[in-house]
């Protein structure tokens, strides 16, 4: 735990204290005092703020299980897997030997006979498998695209 301190003419103005490592989100959800800060009243106030590292996606991600085959470009290591989740940006490769962070891949996608071809990059890594973000989506395939997140909308549990 950090602590800044602001003083003005010697009277304490504000204590912010911080901490630097990760904080367990749940834990602090369930704390109703904790929704991110808080004032406590002994003598001085003082600031308490608790930074949370909380994954964000720029679009909704729906349960998809679908063949995908993985390339790195520049290695031209090849991955056959399942899909764990699929947005209109990336999706989630279940492996247990993902490619490393940042790394630029061909990725093709098979699902009820139709695929999905897209050149993107692995954006996290996990034991579990890799975030893939889609890059270059050619129109027919972005299309493809589009109709599989409709109609996981429509009925999500048909994948």
């Amino acid at each position: 735990m950090r602590q800044v301190s602001a003083r003005i003419a010697g009277w304490p103005l504000l204590n912010v204290s911080y901490r630097t490592e990760p904080l367990d989100a749940r834990k602090m959800l369930k704390k109703r005092h904790m929704h991110g800060a808080n004032w406590q009243s002994s003598g001085t106030k003082r600031f308490i703020l608790q930074f949370v590292k909380v994954e964000q996606h720029r679009a909704m991600r729906r349960p998809f299980t679908a063949r995908v085959e993985v390339v790195e470009v520049e290695s031209e290591r090849q991955v056959t897997s399942v899909t764990g989740d699929l947005s209109v940006f990336g999706c989630f490769v279940e492996t247990p030997a993902p490619f490393p962070h940042g790394a630029k891949i061909r990725i093709r996608i098979n699902h009820r006979g139709t695929t999905f071809v897209a050149l993107g990059f692995v954006s996290n890594v996990r034991p579990t498998g890799m975030g893939i973000r889609f890059g270059a989506i050619e129109p027919a395939h972005q299309q493809v695209l589009e109709n599989w997140l409709a109609q996981l909308r429509i009925s999500p549990k048909s994948s």
